[in-house]
């Protein structure tokens, strides 16, 4: 499924090696989609705060519209 559709994402801790590393921007991830390579987790838990971040490739990116809005109402 695409990240760019609303659904519930897997949640994740915060640790202390996430909040040292860079962010990226999602839309330079050609290959954002990718589940084989990618396993994106949301991190944190306010509306605003969070952010995703990917075990594999260690990661850290911003939401797409879909993951933020996840399975919320769109007004």
């Amino acid at each position: 499924m695409s990240v760019h559709e609303f659904k519930t994402q897997k949640k994740m801790q915060e640790t202390e090696e996430m909040k040292t590393l860079p962010w990226t921007d999602e839309k330079t991830i050609s290959d954002i989609d990718d589940s084989e390579k990618y396993d994106w987790h949301q991190v944190g838990s306010s509306k605003y705060g969070r952010y995703m971040y990917c075990p594999k490739t260690k990661i850290k990116r911003g939401q797409t519209m879909g993951e933020f809005y996840g399975t919320g109402i769109v007004d």
